[in-house]
């Protein structure tokens, strides 16, 4: 990944973020399908800026963040 695309992926790293932890619609409402609309078409925007590969290496960070906690919980009560 070159500077540029680095840069601008720590700028956007937030939203991707937020499109791949979104919920899905809550209800059958026209604001709720619009939000998720919405949240759809940012999540295909970022694949197509930086590819599925680098989304899907961000997913699983994410997936993993229970994990990590859990590690690190442990180590603080084995440390204390």
């Amino acid at each position: 990944m070159n500077q540029e695309t680095f840069k601008s992926l720590k700028r956007d790293i937030a939203c991707i973020v937020y499109c791949l932890c979104a919920p899905e619609p809550q209800d059958d409402s026209e604001a709720e399908f619009e939000r998720f609309e919405e949240v759809c078409a940012d999540h295909n925007h970022y694949e197509e800026k930086y590819g599925n590969e680098v989304i899907d290496q961000i997913r699983d960070l994410i997936h993993d963040i229970p994990n990590k906690v859990a590690l690190v919980a442990k180590i603080r009560e084995e440390n204390s």
